[in-house]
């Protein structure tokens, strides 16, 4: 099976993922204390995430290896990623103001509904929620939805791999009221790979958003509380949300520039033949067994459980 191509295997590891993540849900909380909780999280994303992944691309060999992108970020696109990561947070905060209003601020943070982060603790539990709620999430979740899934689609072209993965990255959350949310956040975390080349641009702006899921949202609301009125509130968000979409897309293109200065190669694998419709790509990548599968299971967990 491993030796066919990855557009097709592929779906395979993210059906894993989501069967894994649905079994978590089944663990008893109530027998750990605050310390063995953050432990028990850690090690459910290393068996979840990373283990399934790290056997995934030691099955596909070199087809892939060379194709993940794991490099450091240029120091001259460091300034992308600030940007970029407000832009999500921005971006979500008024997808989630327009579905739900000033309540989508407290929803909670964790894709383990038994296990919430705690942030009202002492050092230890800090240090505890940061690794487990922020750090870990953004390697784990960005090396398969991004290192791996868009170095398998991209074969089928860049709209397929950025849509696509985010796609996947968005059901995988198993919540339909937030699935705009991250979808969007799927598709703006795919354009920083990109743009960086680097996966760990695209860890660092994941980071940086779960940072704020977990320390910011209480001054948001603060801040929310104190314009007294909605309507400028929204208006300052909108502000910094297209602040940060000009100067990331700025950077963005001062980086693509820089790459053609130098001579590299296109920063995607190209479509098998470029004689092949743009349509038709995208609907094979699409539509594989194994993605309808996912599909299928997303679906009756969100409708059913």
């Amino acid at each position: 099976m491993m030796r066919r191509r990855g557009i097709f295997t592929a779906p395979g590891l993210v059906l894993l993922i989501y069967v894994l993540l649905l079994c978590s849900r089944f663990v008893d909380s109530s027998a750990f204390s605050d310390s063995n909780s953050y432990l028990t999280v850690v090690v459910l994303q290393l068996m979840i995430f990373l283990l399934p992944a790290v056997i995934y691309c030691k099955l596909r060999g070199d087809a892939l290896h060379g194709r993940l992108r794991m490099r450091i970020v240029g120091l001259e696109q460091w300034l992308l990623v600030p940007a970029a990561a407000l832009v999500l947070i921005c971006g979500a905060f008024l997808i989630g103001f327009a579905m739900g209003g000033i309540e989508q601020l407290d929803t909670r943070f964790s894709l383990y509904d038994n296990f919430v982060a705690v942030t009202d603790g002492g050092a230890g539990n800090f240090l505890y929620s940061l690794l487990a709620f922020a750090v870990l999430p953004a390697i784990c979740e960005e090396f398969v939805f991004r290192a791996v899934l868009c170095a398998e689609l991209e074969e089928n072209g860049l709209p397929a791999a950025v849509l696509i993965s985010a796609l996947f990255f968005a059901m995988l959350h198993f919540d339909l009221a937030q699935f705009p949310i991250y979808f969007f956040a799927g598709i703006l975390l795919a354009l920083v790979l990109y743009a960086t080349r680097s996966v760990l641009g695209a860890i660092l702006v994941h980071l940086l958003y779960n940072l704020f899921g977990l320390f910011g949202r209480p001054y948001v609301t603060e801040l929310y509380n104190r314009t007294g009125s909605a309507s400028l509130f929204i208006f300052i968000v909108v502000v910094l949300f297209l602040l940060a979409v000009i100067f990331f897309f700025g950077e963005a293109a001062r980086s693509y520039s820089g790459y053609a200065r130098r001579g590299l190669t296109a920063a995607y694998h190209r479509p098998r033949s470029a004689r092949e419709k743009h349509n038709a790509r995208f609907a094979e990548a699409l539509l594989t067994p194994l993605g309808l599968i996912a599909a299928l299971f997303y679906l009756i967990v969100v409708i059913a459980v």
